[in-house]
Parts: structure tokens; sequence; C-alpha cells
């Protein structure tokens, strides 16, 4: 089904506000016998303010890498990220703490940060408590939050364990979106739940990112989902950036690598299990040509 995507024509990027730079980065990880692994391999692209961009490429890419890289899980090897001009790369304490509050992240089983035995309320208000921003009760904070994400109010007071796997994740969004983020990062966000339940997902982060102009970053391998949610798409390819385009046309890609995702069938095969694509015009570096898992 169509989305209703904010197209990026509207403004020319030189006259779009970049609320995100990600410049030049590169993580290495020391293996066995003194090699090197290069996950992310000088990665540099803009984010804009309001856009959903998308970043797509088969597992072990660099797509996970560079989103903790992003969200200053690990500290890049070379390389710098801006935030409305302001480095924070390698922030530490506080000021990495504060500038969580402007990025923020949902991700692909919401559960595994999801502690069983809270009640939703108390999950959803979890970020507020650790900024000292709860302001009232945590139940009605929660149903406003809940309303936001199309849940009943009573929600607030179910456990994990009584809610599907698309509650849950709605949940997730609504305890993402509780510090008012500038930034949301989505990371396999649907990749987990069945079509129908994707599609009703996809359909609330649009409904969220038009009112709350919302700059989202959706990680996504299904590329059909992201040529119809996406203003911008960045493609890549052992770890480098191959290719930047609009979202409506990525049908029309030049570069070989995104041809050949395009068609390929991996997104219908179990994860791990799909073909790697190979594109002999380009060169497969050393250091990753023989690791294929996920990074």
């Amino acid at each position: 089904m169509p989305y209703h995507r904010l197209e990026g024509s509207v403004m020319t990027q030189s006259e779009r506000e970049i609320i995100l730079r990600i410049e030049h980065i590169t993580k290495r990880f020391p293996l066995e016998g003194g090699k090197v692994l290069t996950a992310c391999d000088d990665v540099t692209f803009p984010v804009y303010r309001g856009e959903i961009l998308g970043i797509v490429g088969e597992s072990g890419c660099g797509k996970s890498t560079l989103v903790r890289t992003l969200m200053q899980l690990h500290a890049p090897s070379e390389g710098q990220i801006f935030f409305r001009d302001k480095e924070i790369t390698g922030l530490k304490g506080e000021d990495a703490r504060n500038m969580r509050r402007n990025i923020q992240m949902v991700f692909q089983d919401p559960t595994t940060s999801f502690n069983p035995k809270m009640k939703i309320k108390d999950i959803i208000c979890e970020p507020l408590r650790n900024f000292g921003l709860l302001k009232g009760s945590a139940h009605d904070k929660a149903a406003e939050l809940l309303r936001l994400v199309d849940l009943p109010e009573d929600f607030a007071e179910r456990y994990p364990a009584n809610m599907s796997g698309g509650q849950r994740q709605r949940v997730g969004i609504a305890r993402a979106l509780a510090l008012e983020p500038e930034i949301l990062v989505c990371d396999e966000a649907t990749s987990a739940l069945d079509v129908s339940v994707q599609e009703t997902i996809v359909e609330l982060l649009v409904r969220i990112q038009q009112e709350r102009n919302l700059t989202i970053l959706f990680i996504c391998h299904d590329l059909a989902l992201v040529s119809r949610l996406c203003t911008r798409v960045v493609v890549m390819y052992f770890g480098k950036v191959v290719e930047q385009l609009d979202g409506q046309e990525l049908a029309h890609a030049k570069h070989p690598y995104t041809q050949k995702l395009l068609s390929s069938v991996f997104t219908l095969l179990p994860k791990g299990k799909a073909p790697r694509i190979v594109v002999p015009e380009l060169e497969i570096p050393a250091s990753q040509a023989t690791n294929m898992t996920d990074r």
C-alpha cells in the first residue's frame, strides 16, 4: 500500500537543514593473528531535518556497526559525527547522556530491552524517570504516549507478556518518543513482524514523523518497503556507501550493487541463509571477504 512519504523535491538539498552529519566514519575491529576487520569504511552522508532516510544493504554490510557508532555504543576508529554542527564523536559521561535525549532508538525486538516484571506504564516512563523529567503520574503520561501510538490507555497496566509483537513494538516506539527526540533510529524495527502488522507500524511511523517533523533513520533490508517509505536512501556494500539517491528513484538505481540488490530475492529468505551478492566490478576488501556475519 502507498505511504504518504514527504517528498524531498519541495526544497533543494542546499536549502534544507542538515541535522546530522556522518563524516568519514571508519570502524575497525581487531581479529586473531593481527588481522583487522573494517566494518565501516570512510562512511560519509548528511541527514536532513524532517526526512526519513533509509540505510540499506545485506547483513554484514556495516549497517549495525554504523548505528552503534551513531548511538555512541562504541567509538569510531576514524571520522566525526556532528549533531546540529556540534561534534558529538566520543562524548562521555553526562554529555553523552544528554545527547541521547536527542537521538532515540527503536529496536527490532523491543522485548530485549523490556523488563518483563515492569508494567507498560513504567517501561514507557523509564527514560523520563532517568532524566528526572516525569511530571505527574506514570499512568497519565503513559496513557498520553499510548494514545500517540494508537494503543488503549488501559494497556498502561499490562505486562509485556500480555501483548502481541506489534503491540510491543508500538510500546517501544512510545518509549523512544517519551523524551521528544529530534531523531528516531529504527534498526530493522519492522522485520520481525508479519506483513499486515508491519504495514500498520510503518503507517504509524509516517504519521508521527509528519506530526512532529521527526527525522527518522530507517535501517532495513526490505527494499520494497524502503522505496515506498523513505525520502532518501543510502546503500552500503562491505562497509562502504556505494550510492545515495531519492527513495522514489530507487528502482532506477545506477550502481551495479544496488541493481543486483533490487533484483535479488534475499529478503524472502531467513536471515543468514541468503546468498551473498557479489559484484565483479567491485573489489571486496580482503579483511571482509571471509567475514559474512551481521555487523
